[in-house]
């Protein structure tokens, strides 16, 4: 599961205010509510990717992304300027039931499920898909104790959220917990839990705020589509602190497996599945945030849970999923949902273009060190650095883990000790192609 946002993605420079001035003159200024077209279209009738469902669907750059789910598949990629699909790399291990997020020109994975149901277990890491490298790497550790999957995810500048969750696959030990990522320096904390569990939700981010909407406790009843979650939780990132919205401000439509979109000042929960129905859900409802209210958009033309919706400037896009409760038929069905007055050839996207990595200066340290400042240059999509080692022998200083992500024009200082008098350097490798940068620490 994965959410993704017109409002929340990271555009940066010219483009940033290309896009929101385009999302102002589309939005009244007043409420910030999008007003739609009368409903979905079909965006390619055979779509040429693999059906799949408990996955993702995400804009990176200039191209849509769908991976993961049941079974080990291929990404599929779509250029929605060529409209046209191809094909990437598959992931390293079965990764579904996650929400993906995007930094810097890759894509996060965290909070996913690893296995065949009912009796699946937590992912151990959070997991990285380069799109330009076309390559997957095994990021960040998560903590034993703090593993769930089927939990809601989103960004915060360099910090990731992770939110709810279940432990035990479908069947228990559905959770509460609220975790941050600092992507910055590789570290977790530990944050107060939500008003209550839940699972098979996603995420969202407005104006500071996380909301927790939709979703349910697998297992809790022999019926697992049931005990679905109404009430809307939102934690304040400023204040550490949790609320929940009046009953007025529940989902109108109770549903797990559910997809999110931030629009303006509305989250849109689109699709799901139920205990209500053997089809999927197709209602789209969208929760104003500064009014509490809720309103009912065009449905989707084939209902479907376990995926997620690209939010742009052009409107809203999803594919892959579910058309009926539970695992089957597995559908790719990629449909638009066009902003009224969206212009045909609005920008769609900056292509990621990546850096290199770079040695800006070395300085003695005076006891036998040398500090080195690294980095990120050229592009604008973040680097992952593999290692850092002294050959020859030595060791090297590190204020933070490895892999390391070190965004566009991000620097990082590391000090290098090598052992005697012997010649040494200081090697250090990112993931992306390119050779390493080698630094000469003298005899």
């Amino acid at each position: 599961m994965a959410m993704n946002t017109f409002q929340n993605r990271r555009p940066t420079g010219r483009l940033a205010a290309c896009l929101l001035a385009l999302l102002l003159a589309i939005l009244p200024a007043s409420s910030l509510q999008a007003q739609f077209a009368d409903a979905w279209q079909v965006v390619v009738p055979h779509a040429d990717a693999h059906k799949r469902h408990e996955a993702a669907f995400i804009q990176v750059g200039d191209k849509y992304y769908l991976l993961g789910g049941r079974g080990i598949q291929p990404v599929d990629v779509y250029d929605p300027a060529a409209r046209r699909w191809s094909r990437g790399a598959a992931p390293p291990v079965e990764l579904h039931h996650f929400q993906a997020v995007t930094y810097h020109g890759l894509i996060l994975v965290a909070g996913a499920l690893v296995g065949p149901w009912p009796y699946e277990v937590p992912a151990s890491h959070v997991y990285l898909y380069d799109p330009v490298e076309d390559r997957w790497i095994v990021g960040p550790e998560i903590p034993v104790h703090r593993r769930r999957g089927a939990a809601g995810a989103v960004l915060h500048g360099d910090t990731l959220y992770l939110v709810g969750g279940i432990v035990n696959g479908h069947t228990s030990h559905w959770v509460p917990w609220l975790d941050a990522l600092d992507l910055r320096t590789n570290t977790w904390r530990e944050l107060p839990d939500a008003p209550r569990p839940r699972d098979h939700f996603q995420a969202a981010l407005v104006d500071g705020r996380l909301y927790a909407v939709a979703g349910r406790w697998s297992g809790y009843t022999e019926n697992g589509f049931a005990s679905t979650v109404a009430e809307v939780d939102v934690y304040d990132l400023a204040t550490e602190t949790w609320t929940t919205l009046p009953p007025s401000g529940h989902l109108p439509t109770r549903r797990a497996g559910n997809t999110v979109a931030v629009v303006g000042d509305e989250i849109l929960v689109i699709g799901g599945e139920s205990d209500t129905q053997v089809e999927a859900h197709a209602e789209v409802e969208a929760l104003n945030v500064r009014t509490g209210t809720w309103r009912a958009l065009p449905p989707l033309l084939t209902g479907r849970h376990g995926t997620q919706v690209i939010a742009n400037a052009q409107g809203l896009f999803i594919a892959g999923g579910c058309a009926q409760r539970g695992g089957n038929p597995e559908i790719v069905a990629f449909e638009h949902l066009a902003l009224a007055e969206a212009v045909a050839d609005a920008a769609i996207g900056r292509p990621v273009t990546p850096g290199t990595l770079v040695l800006r200066s070395t300085r003695p340290t005076g006891d036998g060190g040398v500090q080195v400042t690294l980095a990120n240059e050229g592009g604008n999509q973040a680097l992952v650095l593999a290692h850092a080692l002294v050959t020859g022998g030595g060791t090297v200083e590190a204020p933070y883990g490895f892999p390391y992500l070190l965004p566009p024009g991000a620097t990082l200082e590391l000090t290098a000790r090598p052992d005697g008098d012997g010649e040494a350097s200081l090697l250090v490798k990112a993931w992306q192609s390119g050779p390493p940068v080698v630094v000469p620490l003298g005899e």
